[in-house]
Protein backbone atom coordinates (compact mmCIF):
# COMPACT_ATOMS: atom_id res chain seq x y z
CA UNK A 1 0.00 0.00 0.00
CA UNK A 2 1.88 3.31 -0.87
CA UNK A 3 2.42 6.13 1.45
CA UNK A 4 0.31 8.60 -0.04
CA UNK A 5 -3.23 9.20 -0.46
CA UNK A 6 -3.51 10.84 -3.58
CA UNK A 7 -6.56 13.43 -3.76
CA UNK A 8 -7.95 14.13 -7.38
CA UNK A 9 -10.38 16.84 -8.68
CA UNK A 10 -13.51 15.77 -10.53
CA UNK A 11 -16.55 17.12 -12.41
CA UNK A 12 -19.88 15.57 -13.11
CA UNK A 13 -18.99 13.69 -16.62
CA UNK A 14 -22.10 14.55 -18.75
CA UNK A 15 -22.33 18.96 -19.06
CA UNK A 16 -18.76 19.47 -18.44
CA UNK A 17 -17.20 20.70 -21.33
CA UNK A 18 -20.22 22.68 -22.46
CA UNK A 19 -20.12 24.86 -19.06
CA UNK A 20 -16.34 25.14 -19.17
CA UNK A 21 -16.21 25.96 -23.11
CA UNK A 22 -19.25 28.97 -22.50
CA UNK A 23 -17.43 32.65 -22.37
CA UNK A 24 -19.58 32.99 -19.15
CA UNK A 25 -18.54 30.33 -17.03
CA UNK A 26 -18.15 30.49 -14.49
CA UNK A 27 -21.19 33.28 -13.17
CA UNK A 28 -22.25 31.96 -10.00
CA UNK A 29 -20.69 30.41 -7.29
CA UNK A 30 -19.34 26.47 -7.73
CA UNK A 31 -19.54 23.85 -5.22
CA UNK A 32 -16.87 21.73 -4.10
CA UNK A 33 -18.26 18.45 -2.23
CA UNK A 34 -15.78 16.74 -0.05
CA UNK A 35 -16.63 13.38 1.09
CA UNK A 36 -14.96 13.96 4.34
CA UNK A 37 -15.82 15.67 7.69
CA UNK A 38 -14.74 19.07 8.08
CA UNK A 39 -11.05 19.57 9.78
CA UNK A 40 -10.01 16.32 8.07
CA UNK A 41 -6.78 16.26 5.96
CA UNK A 42 -8.50 16.12 2.39
CA UNK A 43 -10.85 19.01 3.57
CA UNK A 44 -8.08 21.26 4.93
CA UNK A 45 -6.15 20.64 1.31
CA UNK A 46 -9.57 21.10 -0.70
CA UNK A 47 -10.55 24.51 1.28
CA UNK A 48 -6.75 25.94 0.11
CA UNK A 49 -6.89 24.16 -3.34
CA UNK A 50 -10.71 25.99 -3.63
CA UNK A 51 -9.54 29.62 -2.29
CA UNK A 52 -7.14 29.78 -4.76
CA UNK A 53 -9.64 28.43 -7.42
CA UNK A 54 -11.88 31.12 -6.04
CA UNK A 55 -9.47 34.02 -7.08
CA UNK A 56 -8.45 32.61 -10.50
CA UNK A 57 -12.47 31.78 -11.61
CA UNK A 58 -13.54 35.17 -10.59
CA UNK A 59 -16.57 33.19 -8.56
CA UNK A 60 -16.78 31.77 -4.82
CA UNK A 61 -16.10 28.29 -4.39
CA UNK A 62 -18.34 26.78 -1.91
CA UNK A 63 -16.73 24.09 0.26
CA UNK A 64 -19.26 21.51 1.20
CA UNK A 65 -18.15 18.66 2.95
CA UNK A 66 -20.68 15.53 3.53
CA UNK A 67 -18.19 12.63 5.39
CA UNK A 68 -19.52 9.38 6.35
CA UNK A 69 -19.71 5.83 5.45
CA UNK A 70 -16.36 5.40 3.85
CA UNK A 71 -16.53 8.65 1.61
CA UNK A 72 -19.42 7.20 -0.02
CA UNK A 73 -22.16 9.91 1.44
CA UNK A 74 -20.48 12.77 -0.08
CA UNK A 75 -19.34 11.14 -3.49
CA UNK A 76 -22.92 9.39 -4.31
CA UNK A 77 -24.50 13.20 -3.79
CA UNK A 78 -22.10 14.41 -6.13
CA UNK A 79 -22.67 11.79 -8.44
CA UNK A 80 -26.56 12.72 -8.63
CA UNK A 81 -25.62 16.26 -8.39
CA UNK A 82 -26.83 18.52 -11.82
CA UNK A 83 -24.27 18.19 -14.28
CA UNK A 84 -23.95 21.80 -15.19
CA UNK A 85 -20.01 22.72 -14.69
CA UNK A 86 -21.17 24.15 -11.20
CA UNK A 87 -20.27 20.85 -9.07
CA UNK A 88 -17.04 19.75 -8.61
CA UNK A 89 -15.65 17.16 -6.44
CA UNK A 90 -12.62 15.90 -4.37
CA UNK A 91 -12.00 11.98 -4.66
CA UNK A 92 -9.05 9.79 -4.02
CA UNK A 93 -8.13 6.13 -3.12
CA UNK A 94 -11.07 5.55 -0.92
CA UNK A 95 -13.94 7.08 -2.92
CA UNK A 96 -12.58 5.71 -6.36
CA UNK A 97 -11.43 2.29 -5.16
CA UNK A 98 -11.77 1.07 -1.55
CA UNK A 99 -15.26 1.74 -0.75
CA UNK A 100 -16.72 0.27 -4.47
CA UNK A 101 -14.92 -2.80 -3.44
CA UNK A 102 -15.82 -3.55 0.12
CA UNK A 103 -19.09 -2.13 -0.02
CA UNK A 104 -22.08 -4.37 -1.22
CA UNK A 105 -23.63 -1.43 -3.44
CA UNK A 106 -22.46 2.55 -3.65
CA UNK A 107 -24.76 5.03 -5.06
CA UNK A 108 -22.30 5.79 -7.97
CA UNK A 109 -20.03 4.27 -10.53
CA UNK A 110 -16.71 5.64 -10.18
CA UNK A 111 -15.82 5.28 -13.74
CA UNK A 112 -18.81 6.55 -15.35
CA UNK A 113 -19.99 9.25 -13.41
CA UNK A 114 -17.33 11.64 -13.17
CA UNK A 115 -14.28 12.92 -15.33
CA UNK A 116 -11.29 13.41 -14.17
CA UNK A 117 -9.90 17.00 -13.83
CA UNK A 118 -6.54 17.38 -12.18
CA UNK A 119 -4.32 15.70 -9.35
CA UNK A 120 -4.17 18.50 -6.66
CA UNK A 121 -2.01 16.77 -4.15
CA UNK A 122 -1.42 13.68 -1.56
CA UNK A 123 -0.86 13.49 1.80
CA UNK A 124 1.48 11.42 4.29
CA UNK A 125 0.44 9.66 7.50
CA UNK A 126 1.06 10.78 11.15
CA UNK A 127 0.96 7.45 13.33
CA UNK A 128 0.31 9.19 16.65
CA UNK A 129 -0.85 8.38 20.37
CA UNK A 130 -2.22 10.09 23.04
CA UNK A 131 0.47 11.54 25.40
CA UNK A 132 -0.36 9.90 28.89
CA UNK A 133 0.25 6.77 27.25
CA UNK A 134 3.80 7.09 27.88
CA UNK A 135 5.15 5.53 24.87
CA UNK A 136 7.78 7.66 23.24
CA UNK A 137 8.61 5.39 20.26
CA UNK A 138 6.76 3.07 17.38
CA UNK A 139 8.98 0.34 19.21
CA UNK A 140 7.97 1.19 21.87
CA UNK A 141 3.99 1.38 21.43
CA UNK A 142 4.43 -2.23 19.49
CA UNK A 143 6.00 -3.96 23.05
CA UNK A 144 3.32 -2.01 24.79
CA UNK A 145 0.65 -3.33 22.33
CA UNK A 146 2.07 -6.86 22.71
CA UNK A 147 1.77 -6.80 26.55
CA UNK A 148 -1.76 -5.48 26.71
CA UNK A 149 -3.77 -7.25 24.23
CA UNK A 150 -7.05 -5.10 24.16
CA UNK A 151 -6.36 -2.65 26.18
CA UNK A 152 -5.41 -0.27 23.55
CA UNK A 153 -7.92 1.70 20.99
CA UNK A 154 -7.41 3.35 17.19
CA UNK A 155 -9.52 5.67 15.53
CA UNK A 156 -10.04 5.94 12.04
CA UNK A 157 -11.71 8.22 9.65
CA UNK A 158 -14.64 5.20 8.94
CA UNK A 159 -14.41 2.07 7.44
CA UNK A 160 -12.51 0.80 4.83
CA UNK A 161 -10.39 4.21 4.96
CA UNK A 162 -6.95 4.26 4.25
CA UNK A 163 -6.71 5.09 8.70
CA UNK A 164 -8.13 2.10 8.96
CA UNK A 165 -6.27 -0.13 6.48
CA UNK A 166 -2.53 0.59 7.48
CA UNK A 167 -3.01 0.22 11.45
CA UNK A 168 -5.26 -2.90 9.87
CA UNK A 169 -1.81 -4.28 8.12
CA UNK A 170 0.33 -3.15 11.13
CA UNK A 171 -1.89 -5.52 13.15
CA UNK A 172 -1.81 -8.71 10.95
CA UNK A 173 2.20 -7.92 10.24
CA UNK A 174 3.25 -7.88 14.14
CA UNK A 175 0.48 -9.54 15.23
CA UNK A 176 -0.88 -7.27 17.59
CA UNK A 177 -4.59 -7.10 19.43
CA UNK A 178 -5.68 -3.15 19.18
CA UNK A 179 -9.51 -2.14 18.76
CA UNK A 180 -10.81 -0.42 15.71
CA UNK A 181 -13.25 2.60 16.58
CA UNK A 182 -14.57 3.63 13.53
CA UNK A 183 -15.56 7.56 13.12
CA UNK A 184 -17.15 9.84 9.87
CA UNK A 185 -14.30 11.64 9.64
CA UNK A 186 -10.78 11.74 10.70
CA UNK A 187 -11.65 15.37 12.95
CA UNK A 188 -14.40 13.23 14.77
CA UNK A 189 -11.70 10.91 15.62
CA UNK A 190 -9.11 13.38 16.64
CA UNK A 191 -11.87 14.55 18.90
CA UNK A 192 -11.37 11.65 21.00
CA UNK A 193 -8.07 10.92 20.76
CA UNK A 194 -6.73 14.23 22.72
CA UNK A 195 -8.65 13.48 26.18
CA UNK A 196 -7.77 9.58 25.49
CA UNK A 197 -11.05 8.03 24.82
CA UNK A 198 -9.00 6.24 21.88
CA UNK A 199 -5.16 5.90 22.02
CA UNK A 200 -3.88 6.16 18.56
CA UNK A 201 -4.81 7.25 14.84
CA UNK A 202 -3.00 7.70 12.00
CA UNK A 203 -3.64 10.87 9.92
CA UNK A 204 -1.86 14.01 9.57
CA UNK A 205 -3.73 16.43 11.15
CA UNK A 206 -2.31 15.55 14.27
CA UNK A 207 0.76 17.49 13.89
CA UNK A 208 -0.34 20.63 15.53
CA UNK A 209 -1.48 18.64 18.51
CA UNK A 210 1.94 16.81 18.81
CA UNK A 211 3.81 20.10 18.67
CA UNK A 212 1.38 21.10 21.36
CA UNK A 213 2.66 18.81 23.12
CA UNK A 214 -0.67 16.79 23.45
CA UNK A 215 -0.09 13.90 21.24
CA UNK A 216 3.25 11.87 20.78
CA UNK A 217 4.18 11.46 17.25
CA UNK A 218 5.52 7.54 16.56
CA UNK A 219 6.03 7.13 12.41
CA UNK A 220 5.10 9.29 9.59
CA UNK A 221 4.10 7.00 6.52
CA UNK A 222 6.34 8.91 3.91
CA UNK A 223 9.51 7.82 1.94
CA UNK A 224 11.62 11.22 3.12
CA UNK A 225 11.36 12.54 6.76
CA UNK A 226 9.02 15.48 7.65
CA UNK A 227 10.67 18.76 7.78
CA UNK A 228 9.39 19.63 11.11
CA UNK A 229 9.99 16.44 12.67
CA UNK A 230 13.30 14.95 11.34
CA UNK A 231 13.90 13.40 13.83
CA UNK A 232 10.57 10.78 13.78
Amino acid sequence: MRATRWIIAFALAAGWMQAVQAQTYPNRPVRFIVPWSAGSGTDLMARAFAQELSKAAGQQVVVDSRGGAGATIGTELAAKSQPDGYVIYVGGSVSMVVSPVIYPKVGYDPVGDFTHIAMIGGESYALSAQASLGVKTFKEMVDYAKKNPGKLAYGSAGLGTSTQLRIEMLKYRAGLDILHVPYRGSADALNDLLPGTVQMMNEINVLPHVKAGKLTLLAINFPTRHPDFPDV
